[in-house]
């Protein structure tokens, strides 16, 4: 088989979509994409997901549907949706390779080997891989799954607020801060913003709910909860697997420094070796093309080098 020139990466997240396009000559990224739009379809319909994913491809590659394609998805949770994305790739690209976007995660850590990944963002999930057998833990959405992610923590802060306002409990120290974030007045502005507002809009409303974590005992209580509902999921995925693995983690709730610091003690108190902490999961998606496209490389210098070429973008 002949060596492609370039590889395109794609990380499609719930909050934002990122592209890389790859130079396999020369092993060095050549441009990348960023836009804040989800291709989760779960979340703003097959439609629009699919036309984020065509466009952002676009402005890195025009007039080339020959070049390899590594998508990693959020929202991959059931047989239905890998074959309705599948169905639409193959048609519209020549040569595609989909991935749930927790693979592209642990790949960026282990570099295709086995291992746990926890991801922690807008959604939430945690998947094991031990080389032949797989598990995944906490992946059931945002409807009705997700309790550890940024969207869960945002929805239990606007649960509390209401509660506060029609008199069911004690005034919320973070209420101020809430409405002056959402630019809000009332509560009918207020119920207004929830029935409208996105996933990704109201997780990010976790950020408030960090910053009240040592002076608000619902804000602590918020993120206790989700972090038990993390640690939980590591460790039913850790059972299921053959032997011991590094624990390695990304996601923006991460950067909430209680929410870090209890799931790494959690972690360490209970044994568990931990691994890296995952900032780009798109680098993912080129060590996996190199791998699959049989590419010899060294990994953990193509992990350095795109992470500093992200770095500076």
């Amino acid at each position: 088989m002949m060596k492609p020139s370039f590889i395109i990466g794609i990380d499609g997240g719930g909050s934002k979509t990122r592209a890389l396009l790859y130079n396999c000559i020369d092993m060095r990224p050549e441009n990348f994409v960023e836009v804040d739009s989800s291709t989760n379809y779960h979340v703003v319909g097959f439609s629009n997901a699919s036309n984020v994913l065509r466009k952002i491809i676009s402005r890195l590659v025009k007039n080339r549907k020959d070049i390899p394609i590594v998508v990693g998805l959020a929202g991959l949770d059931s047989q239905y949706d890998w074959k309705k994305w599948s169905k639409y790739l193959n048609r519209m690209y020549k040569e595609i390779f989909l991935l749930h976007d927790v693979h592209i995660s642990l790949f960026t850590a282990s570099y295709g080997e086995p291992g746990i990944i926890v991801i922690s963002g807008t959604g939430f999930n945690v998947y094991g891989w031990d080389g032949k057998k797989e598990w995944y833990a906490g992946n059931w959405g945002w409807k009705v799954g997700d309790e550890a992610s940024g969207y869960h923590v945002g929805k239990e802060s606007l649960r509390h607020i209401l509660r506060y306002l029609d008199g069911r409990s004690e005034k919320c120290l973070f209420y101020d801060d809430v409405m002056k974030y959402l630019k809000l007045s009332s509560m009918d502005e207020l119920i207004n913003w929830i029935y409208n507002a996105k996933p990704s809009y109201i997780a990010s409303l976790s950020e408030i709910v960090c910053k009240h974590y040592q002076h608000s005992n619902i804000a602590k209580k918020i993120i206790d909860d989700a972090v038990e509902e993390a640690f939980l999921s590591v460790k039913t995925v850790a059972s299921k697997l053959t032997r011991e693995f590094p624990v390695n983690y990304t996601g923006g709730m991460f950067n909430c420094i209680h929410y870090k610091n209890l799931f790494l003690r959690y972690l360490e108190e209970s044994g568990y070796s931990i691994g890296d902490y995952v900032k780009h999961p798109i680098i993912g998606t080129i060590i996996y093309g190199l791998k699959k496209l049989d590419i010899a490389a060294n990994f953990s210098y193509i992990r350095k080098s795109i992470s500093s070429f992200l770095e500076e973008e």
